[in-house]
């Protein structure tokens, strides 16, 4: 033991790489007389009350988890998510009284269409210590349900998978045999919320074949018939619904649900202004200027040149290099400068 004790001290971090309950659990077995006192001694065992530990899902300071911007991944928190206001605002208007009305948000790709379902999502579960002052959750939206299903996620290509993976989010115990018939049964006589689905990459699923007929039956009788406690839905899709329902007239019955339709633009002037002013280090008012231009205000746009300015910053770069690096990366993303659909936050 007295060569364990040495080797082990001996290592740089002990107390930091070294699981305590391990260690302890080692210490018990072979019965030391002293365990409590040799593993204060390595430094890796304190009392409860000096050093609690963090348990599985327990918050942590935001400032810890995060960068200051977001790039090539969707936002997943809503400190993080700008602009979109009249758009959530509405969506969430539709979700307030029964029925629940469905919305359809249509963007290219980039527009922002999963960050926004994250956050329809995330701000109305979050505590508002974790959202921006300009930020608010609706209280009459407290006690829905939110579940996501992404047809990006292979896994949700087998049928069974996909049920149980909506059923566990509906807190709906769900035993085989899996199918439509008894996953409706199941929800009918348990659910006792109001439940949004919010559905991302239907376009990626319709496109793999993997999605039979009868699940988008399913979703059409989820959506309140002869239900009490109806599921609304939300539904993001890049080209317009009727184009869709050409090439796959299956969905039909679903696509009839999706009543309102969005469509993304660039942010708010104030909104955009809002995401670059939240960089740790402030940006000199000519690369603020700059980045609002060349980013048309998409919010993508923006994470890449405020990211690409706050690396230059911090590394204390002189030059404007960093622009040139910047707008050569836009350019895979000039296309978004043409969407004459898109609806244009003012």
């Amino acid at each position: 033991m007295p060569k364990l004790k040495h080797s082990l001290l001996s290592l740089p971090g002990a107390a930091v790489f070294l699981h305590t309950q391990e260690i302890e659990l080692f210490l018990k077995i072979t019965q030391h007389p002293d365990w409590r006192s040799w593993l204060e001694n390595l430094g890796c065992y304190l009392p409860q009350t000096a050093r609690p530990t963090e348990r599985h899902g327990e918050e942590r300071p935001f400032t810890e988890e995060f960068n200051p911007f977001v790039i090539g991944v969707p936002i997943t928190h809503p400190r993080h998510f700008f602009g979109r206001q009249q758009e959530t605002n509405r969506i969430l208007r539709f979700l307030n009284r029964y029925p629940l009305q469905n919305t359809v948000i249509r963007g290219q790709r980039r527009s922002g269409k999963t960050s926004l379902l994250h956050y329809l999502r995330q701000s109305q579960t979050v505590t508002v210590s974790q959202l921006r002052p300009s930020q608010q959750n609706r209280p009459e939206l407290q006690n829905h349900a939110w579940i996501m299903v992404d047809f990006h996620d292979p896994r949700l290509a087998n049928p069974e998978t996909r049920l149980r993976h909506i059923a566990k989010q509906m807190n709906v115990a769900l035993t085989p045999p899996y199918n439509y018939d008894r996953f409706l049964d199941a929800v009918s006589e348990n659910i006792s919320q109001p439940t949004v689905m919010l559905i991302d990459g239907i376009s990626v699923g319709l496109a793999a074949r993997t999605i039979d007929p009868s699940f988008w039956q399913m979703l059409y009788m989820l959506s309140g018939y002869g239900r009490q406690t109806p599921v609304g839905f939300v539904a993001t899709l890049q080209l317009p619904l009727e184009y869709l329902l050409q090439e796959h007239p299956e969905i039909e019955c679903f696509a009839h649900l999706l009543g309102h339709e969005l469509v993304l633009g660039p942010i708010d002037q104030a909104s955009a202004l809002e995401l670059i002013s939240s960089s740790p280090i402030p940006f000199p008012e000519e690369d603020t200027a700059w980045i609002l231009e060349k980013s048309m205000r998409w919010p993508f746009l923006l994470q890449i040149l405020c990211n690409a300015c706050l690396t230059a910053l911090e590394s204390e770069e002189a030059s404007d290099l960093w622009r040139k690096t910047a707008e050569r990366r836009l350019a895979a993303y000039q296309y978004l400068a043409f969407d004459q659909s898109a609806e244009v936050e003012s």
